[in-house]
C-alpha cells in the first residue's frame, strides 16, 4: 500500500462509482480485493488501508461469518463477525459474495449452486442494507453454466483469479503473493500490465484454462 501511495495511485473497492473497462475507471487506481473475510483482514489490512485513505472489497462466505474456515487445506483460520464487517462498511470497504459455504460451484448441482449464489447475496444485502452486486468464484472455478446462474442471481460482475477471459462474469484477478517482491508487485500494478498480459495469453506458452 505504501508503494501505491508513493506512486500516486490509490486502492479502491467495487461499487457503483467504480467503472470497469478501457473506457472507464482511472489508470491510477487499483481494485483491491480480499477473499473469504478472514479476521486478519480486519486486524491487519484494515488499519493499513485507513492509514493511506484506501478502500477495498471483501468477498464474504456468509455461512461462516464469525466462525472458523472449514474449507481448503491447512489449519483453520477465524473469520470476521458482523460487527467487524459493519465497522469496515461504515468506513467505505465494500462487501460482496463468495457464496454461502465456499463450494466448487462447478462440482455441485445447479440447484445447490443457485442457492449458494442467491442467498449469499441476500444475506449481505439484508445485513448491511447495501447492494451486493459482485461475487468471486470459490477456488476460481467457473464454467458457462455457473456464469449463467450468477447472472440469474442478479450479479453485475463475477471474478476468478489468475488469467481469465476478463469479460463480464469472468473477470480476471491477480494474486499478490508473499514472495512477489517489490519489482513483481510494481509490474502487476502498472497501468499497462493488462496489455502485457493480453499479449502473453495470445503468444505465450499454453497453460491450463481458468474457465473450465
Amino acid at each position: 500500500m505504501r508503494s501505491l501511495h508513493e506512486r500516486g495511485m490509490r486502492a479502491e473497492g467495487l461499487g457503483r462509482d467504480f467503472v470497469i473497462g478501457p473506457t472507464g475507471g482511472n489508470e491510477r487506481c487499483v481494485l483491491l480485493t480480499f477473499d473469504d473475510g478472514y479476521l486478519d483482514t480486519y486486524r491487519y489490512a484494515f488499519p493499513i488501508l485507513q492509514r493511506y485513505g484506501f478502500s477495498a472489497t471483501v468477498f464474504l462466505v456468509t455461512d461462516s461469518i464469525g466462525k472458523m474456515r472449514h474449507w481448503g487445506c491447512g489449519k483453520p483460520f477465524p473469520l470476521m463477525d458482523w460487527a467487524h464487517i459493519k465497522e469496515m462498511s461504515a468506513y467505505g470497504i465494500s462487501f460482496h459474495s463468495h457464496t454461502c459455504t465456499h463450494p466448487d460451484l462447478t462440482a455441485i448441482s445447479q440447484e445447490r449452486a443457485s442457492y449458494e449464489l442467491v442467498y449469499s447475496k441476500k444475506t449481505i444485502e439484508d445485513k448491511l442494507g447495501l447492494p451486493a452486486d459482485y461475487m468471486a468464484y470459490p477456488f476460481g472455478a467457473f464454467n458457462r453454466t455457473v456464469m449463467s446462474l450468477a447472472e440469474d442471481a442478479g450479479y453485475t460482475d463475477a471474478y476468478a483469479f489468475g488469467p481469465s477471459p476478463n469479460q463480464r462474469l469472468c473477470r480476471e484477478r491477480f494474486v499478490i503473493l508473499p514472495n512477489d517482491g517489490k519489482l513483481r508487485f510494481r509490474l502487476k500494478t502498472n497501468a499497462w500490465s493488462s496489455w502485457v498480459r493480453t499479449v502473453y495469453r495470445a503468444c505465450g506458452p499454453a497453460r491450463p484454462p481458468t474457465c473450465h
